[in-house]
C-alpha cells in the first residue's frame, strides 16, 4: 500500500484535518504504510547515479594528472635512436679495375637529459598543479552540493504534485456525487436547472484542474528520474532540516565565508594565477641542463667490421638575453590574470553571502507561511461546514457551497505548497552555507575519495592506467 492509498483509506475512518496531516508532504506520518523510498535514500541514489556528478568526478581525475606532469620535469628524460642501412661503393681507378665494396652501417645510441635548473619553473609548476587540483576538488564539492539540492527539489516536487493530484481526485469524486444529488433534487423540484448547471460547471473545472495536476506530476517524475537516476515509486514524507541549521544569520554567513566551495575554489584560483606569474618570470632566469649520450656504430665510415663507440656528457648553460619582449609581455599578462582572479574571489564571496541572506529569510518566513496556511485550512473547513448547514436551512445556494468547497481545496493546496517550500528552504539554507553533502547528511553510501586517485597517480612514472 502506498502513502497515497493510506491517505484515501484514512478518509473513511478519521476526520479530514487528521488525514490532511498524513498526506501533506512534510508532515510526520501518523500512520505506517508499507516500505517506501525516503529522501535520504533518494539523495543516496543521486550521489551514486547522477551523470553530472559522475562527469565532474572524471574531470577532477583528469586534473589530477597535472601533478605527475609537473613532477616529470624533475625526472630524467631518456631517448634512444637506432639505424641500419646498406652501403655499396665503387672506386674507379684509371687504367685499373674498379673496386666494389659493400658494408652494412648500423648504430644505436641512448641519450639521457636532466634539467638541473630552469628558473624555479618546475617547483612553481608543481605548486600550481596542486592549486589546480584543489580548485577542481572544491568544484566537485560544489557539484555534489548542487546535485543534492536539485535532488531535494525533485523529491519534494513529486511529493507535492502527488498530494495535489490526490486532492483533485477527491474533489472530483465529491463534485460527481453533488451533480447526481443535484439532478435528484431538480427532479423533486427542490432546486432549479441553474443549480445543476453551476455544479456541472464546477465538475468540468475540476476535471481540467486534475488534468493539469497530472501533467505537473508527470513532469516532476521525469525531472526526478533525471536527477536521482531512478523512476520514483512510493515516496515517504520528508521533514525540514533543523539540527543542521545555524541559529543566527551571522553564524550562517561565517560558515559560508569559511567553507563554501565556490569561495574556496576561487581562493585556489588566485593561487593558480600567482604561480603562473612566477612560472612566466622564471623564463627570464638562466637554465642549466646535463645531457649524457652513449652510442655504438658498426661498419663505421663504410669499413666492414670497423666499430665506433661513443660516450659523451655535456653540461649546458642557457642565459636568456632578449627575445623581442615576448616574455615580458607574458609576465605582464599573467599579472593581470592574477588581479582578475582576486576580483572574482571578492565577487564570488559577495554572491555567496547574498544567497545565504536570501535563504535565511526564506527559511524564517516559511514558519509564518505554514502557520497562516494551517489557519486558512481550519477556517475554510469551518466555513464549508457552516455553508452546508445554512444551505440545508435554505439560507445558502448551491453556488455558495461550490465556492466554499473550492476555497477549502485551494487552502489545502496552499498548505501543501508552503510545507513543500519549507523543506526545500531548509536544505537550500544548508546548501548556501556550503554544507550540503553526503557526509553532512550521513547518507548510507560509499563515499567517493578524490585523494585516493591522486595518491595512485602522483608518483607514477609509467603506465596508461592509474
Amino acid at each position: 500500500m502506498t502513502v497515497l492509498s493510506c491517505v484515501r483509506s484514512c478518509y473513511r475512518s478519521i476526520n479530514v484535518k487528521s488525514c490532511l496531516l498524513i498526506y501533506l508532504i512534510v508532515s510526520w506520518p501518523l500512520i505506517t504504510c508499507a516500505k517506501s523510498e525516503t529522501l535520504s535514500q533518494a539523495l543516496g541514489n543521486a550521489y551514486l547515479l547522477n551523470a553530472e556528478l559522475a562527469a565532474q568526478r572524471a574531470d577532477t581525475r583528469a586534473v589530477d594528472e597535472s601533478l605527475p606532469g609537473a613532477l616529470a620535469d624533475y625526472r630524467p628524460s631518456v631517448s634512444g635512436n637506432a639505424d641500419a642501412g646498406l652501403l655499396k661503393e665503387r672506386y674507379i681507378f684509371p687504367g685499373s679495375p674498379n673496386l666494389d665494396r659493400t658494408s652494412r652501417p648500423a648504430g644505436a645510441s641512448v641519450q639521457v637529459s636532466v634539467n638541473l635548473f630552469n628558473g624555479f619553473q618546475t617547483s612553481n609548476k608543481v605548486s600550481q598543479a596542486m592549486a589546480q587540483i584543489m580548485y577542481s576538488r572544491e568544484y566537485l564539492r560544489y557539484t555534489e552540493l548542487s546535485v543534492l539540492a536539485n535532488g531535494v527539489q525533485s523529491y519534494m516536487h513529486v511529493l507535492r504534485d502527488s498530494a495535489v493530484v490526490t486532492l483533485r481526485e477527491d474533489n472530483l469524486k465529491l463534485l460527481k456525487r453533488q451533480v447526481v444529488d443535484t439532478q435528484d433534487r431538480v427532479r423533486l423540484g427542490e432546486v432549479t436547472e441553474t443549480d445543476l448547471a453551476q455544479t456541472s460547471a464546477a465538475l468540468a473545472q475540476a476535471k481540467i484542474e486534475l488534468v493539469n495536476s497530472l501533467s505537473n506530476l508527470a513532469a516532476s517524475k521525469e525531472s526526478y528520474k533525471q536527477v536521482i537516476g531512478v523512476v520514483p515509486a512510493s515516496l515517504s514524507p520528508a521533514k525540514p532540516l533543523v539540527k543542521l541549521l545555524p541559529q543566527t544569520l551571522q553564524e550562517a554567513r561565517m560558515i559560508a565565508n569559511a567553507d563554501h566551495p565556490l569561495i574556496t575554489a576561487a581562493s585556489h584560483n588566485v593561487e593558480t594565477a600567482k604561480y603562473a606569474v612566477k612560472i612566466a618570470a622564471g623564463e627570464l632566469l638562466p637554465s642549466v641542463s646535463l645531457t649524457g649520450t652513449l652510442g655504438r656504430r658498426n661498419d663505421y665510415a663504410g669499413v666492414q667490421k670497423q666499430r665506433y663507440n661513443e660516450g659523451l656528457v655535456v653540461g649546458q648553460l642557457s642565459v636568456p638575453i632578449y627575445d623581442g619582449g615576448a616574455t615580458y609581455s607574458r609576465v605582464r599578462g599573467v599579472k593581470e590574470k592574477e588581479t582578475q582572479a582576486q576580483a572574482q574571489l571578492d565577487q564570488q564571496r559577495a554572491q555567496v553571502l547574498a544567497q545565504v541572506g536570501a535563504s535565511w529569510a526564506a527559511w524564517q518566513n516559511s514558519h509564518l507561511a505554514i502557520a497562516a496556511s494551517l489557519d486558512q485550512v481550519t477556517y475554510a473547513e469551518a466555513a464549508l461546514a457552516g455553508v452546508r448547514e445554512e444551505a440545508r436551512l435554505g439560507q445558502r445556494t448551491t453556488l455558495d457551497i461550490l465556492n466554499a468547497q473550492q476555497l477549502l481545496v485551494n487552502a489545502r493546496i496552499t498548505l501543501i505548497n508552503t510545507q513543500h517550500d519549507q523543506v526545500i528552504s531548509s536544505y537550500s539554507l544548508l546548501a548556501s552555507m556550503g554544507h550540503l553533502s553526503a557526509e553532512t547528511l550521513s547518507l548510507s553510501v560509499l563515499r567517493y575519495s578524490a585523494q585516493q586517485h591522486l595518491d595512485k597517480v602522483q608518483n607514477k612514472w609509467f603506465g596508461l592506467t592509474p
